[in-house]
């Protein structure tokens, strides 16, 4: 624990005067707390001269990506991140990590069982998978954070099995979002973990595969969907709203999805639930052939997707749910201190708790401390206080977020 993972570096960006923005510039930092503006990402594309005025009346200068930018932007002056003081913390942790995690392992082992069981030849149990999910469901519902620590930070031994657990977490908290009734959620979540349970009929050499699939492996991955609904329909479930769920969860806002083509509010909204979900677990995953994203960065990608992949409201909601910084990610403050977060304020999805594990130096603290954002909001002497900068990659730091919850 002592020996320190070497910090991913960030980008260059370019210091301007809120005066030189311009649509199609990307924003990344602020002479200002992200909370003191409008602006729901922390990092966005400027799409429109209403965002540039927005921008120009609350800050005096910027910080620009050119690399994520679609208009040149000036680099006269390359700047990195700035720093704020510090001020003090109380509170301590609590969960009901144990539980959790043994209801999603043990709902992981069911679903490994059924689709081993379905490679061999025999029927989809769904009512084991079911009652698989009952406590899972439960748990997201009694203690989201606890269960998205899970999903976030699951082992890979085979990533469908994971994927598909993790899957139901994220629809389940999304469906809370959304307050859909007992029985839909229900229905959101098996679907959710069932999207690949056609999978279950390829080799895994195929699934795992290290590197770019050909065009014919492509189209027999791709044909997963079809594989999934011939296993509903041999356990009774078709036509149902699972099914409906397997059957476009790679449908497409923008009608670019497979495997029908479909688009807009003709795909079933269960489905364009499960199209979010998976997306954004696929990317915060890491496979053979891809490094895992910062969930800041899967959120981020389905900010720009929104509207022509995923339906806008939706990956909203979605953000609104698990935060833009989700319990259990490992985050660096505006003044260097390290840390991982350990609940959401509902109200302020860029304010969390957080438990301070690094000095600002990176060094190890002698004693942890729970940090609440929101009290760093307005401090007495006026100082701005701190915020978060960014999220670190899983492991930074010998980091370990689940450590902290038992």
């Amino acid at each position: 624990m002592e020996a320190l993972k070497k910090s991913p570096r960030p980008e260059p960006l370019a210091r301007l005067p809120a005066t030189a923005l311009r649509p199609g510039m990307y924003v990344a930092e602020l002479d200002r707390p992200w909370l003191d503006t409008p602006f729901a990402v922390q990092g966005f594309l400027l799409r429109s001269k209403a965002d540039v005025a927005i921008l120009q009346e609350l800050c005096t200068v910027v910080f620009v990506c050119p690399r994520r930018s679609t208009r040149a932007v000036p680099m006269g002056s390359i700047s990195a991140p700035r720093s704020q003081p510090s001020a003090p913390a109380s509170v301590g942790l609590k969960s009901e990590f144990l539980k959790a995690q043994v209801d999603f392992e043990s709902a992981r082992e069911v679903v490994t069982t059924v689709f081993e069981q379905l490679k061999a030849g025999g029927a989809l149990n769904i009512g084991a998978i079911q009652e698989a999910l009952r406590p899972v469901i439960e748990g997201v519902l009694r203690n989201e954070a606890t269960m998205a620590i899970l999903a976030r930070v699951k082992q890979q031994s085979d990533y469908v099995y994971g994927h598909c657990i993790a899957c139901a977490v994220w629809a389940t908290i999304i469906g809370r979002q959304l307050a859909l009734d007992g029985e839909k959620l229900r229905t959101l979540a098996i679907g959710c973990s069932l999207i690949d349970v056609g999978m279950s009929q390829l080799p895994k050499e195929l699934r795992e595969k290290p590197g770019p699939l050909t065009p014919q492996e492509l189209r027999v991955v791709n044909a997963h969907v079809d594989q999934g609904l011939r296993i509903l329909r041999e356990s009774g479930l078709e036509g149902t709203e699972i099914s409906q769920i397997v059957a476009a969860h790679h449908e497409r806002w923008d009608g670019s999805g497979y495997p029908r083509g479909i688009a807009g509010r003709k795909i079933p909204l269960l489905a364009r639930i499960a199209s979010i979900v998976d997306a954004y677990d696929a990317m915060i995953t890491p496979r053979a052939w891809a490094a895992a994203r910062s969930s800041f960065e899967a959120i981020q990608e389905l900010q720009d997707l929104a509207d022509t992949k995923f339906q806008r409201e939706l990956v909203e909601q979605f953000t609104a749910a698990i935060g833009l910084f989700p319990t259990g990610s490992i985050i660096e403050l505006s003044s260097g201190e390290v840390g991982i977060v350990t609940r959401q304020n509902p109200t302020r999805r860029l304010r969390p708790e957080i438990v301070l594990v690094l000095e600002a130096d990176k060094t190890r603290r002698a004693k942890y401390e729970v940090l609440d954002l929101m009290l760093e909001e307005r401090l007495d002497d006026g100082n701005p206080g701190r915020w978060i900068r960014r999220e670190l990659p899983r492991g930074a730091y010998d980091i370990n977020a689940e450590d902290f919850y038992l």
